[in-house]
């Protein structure tokens, strides 16, 4: 199965990396002029001192505009009609500056004084260069693989934010709906794309105050409140096309680990067909950014950069060899406390397959699972440790029904290898619910595992035991070094974090629409459920942080 990458459309010609992130020539010589005399306009938008007008004689093209903004004068506002675009996103910036109503920290205002460079032609940005970022890190119950994840899910944050101003665009990350708002509305000229988790999202497309253009009242008023008159100073300013989707977990069918993930259990997604839309965004799935590549999303990978970078760590496990003396082996379990239980293994009957061929191993799981054999032992109560505890095991084993996780790749560039299933029936639990429409060679962490070869990957069909031992023993006598698959490493992130900046959202939103007839409404199910779990706010407001 082919993986699916947003394409970067042909009218798009990239610019190198190296040229992206220079200053543009000119414009860095009439920088020190221009920032130390240009002042941040006043009420009546003049401004009267020398150093000012010996700037105003100098055509702003010669700050990096071109041709089509010749003659407009940053420091009047009477030019702007010659450089619409910029003028009105400097205003824009000017007047938050001046005015703030918010406290949004240092980091927002740096932001919006580079947001100013761009407007002047100073530096080489995008024509809307903000992204903003209401993504805080996923609320899950505080278990150790729970803090493990949302660890790395930080770091993917950090890592997003680095690429995408890599390409010369200004990253704002925010932690409140209401400022985000404001900031975005107070910004709109110079919005490239608006990012927020799945139930901020949810929250926002069903709200007149949040959604532009394409908010649809829901027929069941007794269940959603019908929200449409909003004063127009109060209607939202977030296009739909630019709004996308992150998510750590990507769009689910079902066995997400936190509220919000799962289509089925917390959405009451409808069917069609036996097929659910299985989308959170209206527009489709490839406006949902997930670090993983499942069907259709906006891929943009976990890079494991940090986590992979040999300074960081010591390979501590040595190569193993068969042999008549038995060796002591250590296998860690990824997967929690249900899904041990479920997943019906024999310990035993794993184990007695191992000794007989020369393995003496013994498994380490969650503490949370009851411990009845010697051959079991338990996880350190310490996240700080996993990654050492990934270097110093002889395999990773992954048990249960799928779910995501950074592990089994932060094995691999530790040389650790992992043994995971693929998709199928899972002993009597049947499929898990939704899963059956992947291909079978699918498993829990997306198709690049899948594909990498042996030995740095070894893979079971879910539930089959005999070739659970039977992976799991190749996996323990086999000789590897550390290997990261590129498509995790920086290069692939960028690569598909410009493919997702620079696709034409707009113009797909626009065919949609015309096919519609209409607004592009969230789906209803999605709408009466925000409100039937109390994520939506009943007065109508946005507020929360989730």
């Amino acid at each position: 199965m082919a993986m699916w990458r947003l394409p970067l459309p042909p009218r798009v010609r990239p610019l190198r990396i190296s040229q992206r992130v220079r200053v543009v020539g000119l414009a860095a010589v009439l920088a020190v002029t221009l920032v130390a005399s240009v002042h941040v306009l006043s009420a009546a938008g003049t401004t009267t001192t020398a150093s000012s007008a010996r700037v105003a004689s100098q055509p702003a093209f010669l700050a990096g505009f071109g041709e089509e903004c010749r003659g407009w004068i940053p420091t009047d506002p009477t030019t702007d009609h010659l450089c619409p675009g910029a003028s009105e996103r400097l205003r824009e910036v000017q007047t938050f500056l001046q005015e703030p109503v918010l406290d949004y920290g240092e980091e927002v205002y740096t932001a919006a004084r580079r947001l100013e460079a761009c407007a002047l032609g100073l530096v080489e940005c995008p024509e809307r260069p903000l992204v903003v970022s209401l993504w805080p890190a996923s609320e899950q119950q505080p278990t150790f693989f729970a803090e493990v994840e949302r660890r790395a899910e930080l770091a993917w944050h950090d890592d997003i934010h680095e690429g995408v101003e890599l390409f010369n665009y200004v990253f704002v990350p925010t932690a409140d709906r209401a400022k985000t708002l404001h900031l975005v509305k107070a910004l709109r000229a110079s919005i490239h794309q608006v990012w927020m988790g799945e139930i901020a999202a949810i929250e926002c497309m069903q709200n007149p105050r949040c959604i532009a253009d394409d908010y649809v009242a829901a027929s069941v008023p007794a269940m959603v409140p019908n929200i449409t008159e909003v004063p127009d100073t109060e209607k939202g300013p977030v296009d739909l096309w630019r709004l996308m989707v992150t998510s750590w977990h990507g769009v689910r069918p079902s066995r997400a680990q936190s509220p919000g993930h799962d289509l089925t259990r917390d959405w009451g997604v409808a069917t069609q067909g036996g097929e659910e839309h299985w989308s959170i965004h209206p527009i489709g799935r490839w406006h949902t950014i997930s670090p993983y590549p499942f069907p259709d999303h906006a891929w943009v990978p976990f890079t494991h950069a940090r986590a992979c970078d040999p300074s960081t760590f010591t390979i501590t496990r040595k190569p193993k060899r068969l042999g008549t003396q038995i060796a002591e082996r250590t296998v860690l379990i990824l997967g929690d406390a249900t899904d041990l239980e479920n997943a019906e293994v024999d310990w035993a009957g794993v184990w007695r397959f191992l000794h007989d061929r020369g393995l003496n191993a013994t498994f380490t799981i969650p503490s949370s699972t009851p411990l009845s054999h010697k051959w079991l032992t338990a996880f350190p109560a310490d996240p700080e440790a996993y990654p050492e505890l990934l270097g110093e095991a002889d395999a990773l084993l992954g048990i249960g029904t799928p779910h995501l996780a950074t592990t089994p790749y932060i094995a691999m560039c530790r040389g650790t290898p992992a043994v995971f299933p693929t998709f199928r029936n899972i002993g009597s639990l049947g499929f898990p619910m939704g899963w059956e429409r992947y291909d079978p060679s699918w498993m829990q962490h997306g198709q690049y595992y899948v594909d990498e070869p042996e030995p740095q990957g070894f893979k079971y069909p879910a539930g089959d035991m005999e070739l659970l031992a039977y992976e799991l023993w190749k996996a323990l006598s086999s000789e590897r070094s550390p290997h990261t698959p590129r498509q995790f490493g920086p290069l692939g992130l960028y690569e598909s974090l410009e493919a997702m900046l620079h696709f034409d959202y707009e113009g797909e939103y626009n065919q949609q629409r015309s096919v519609r007839g209409g607004p592009i409404g969230l789906a209803e199910d999605l709408r009466v459920n925000c409100w039937k779990q109390g994520w939506c706010r009943k007065d109508g407001q946005l507020g929360g942080t989730r």
